[in-house]
């Protein structure tokens, strides 16, 4: 499966919708996000629920 990475969205446990992946390290397991101007980074994948992502 490929996806178009710009579009790479998670849902968090906490958000009620899903978040705009800005960078992800899978080394460190980490990520950022942007949300309507709010921006944050999470230090683990076990805060998403689930991922979002266009198929290219």
């Amino acid at each position: 499966m490929k996806i178009n990475i710009e579009s790479l969205k998670a849902k968090l446990i906490n958000q009620s919708e899903p978040v705009q992946v800005t960078s992800i390290d899978f080394n460190k397991g980490t990520f950022t996000w942007d949300y309507q101007g709010r921006y944050g980074t999470e230090e683990s994948f076990n805060y998403v629920e689930h991922w979002e992502a266009e198929d290219v």
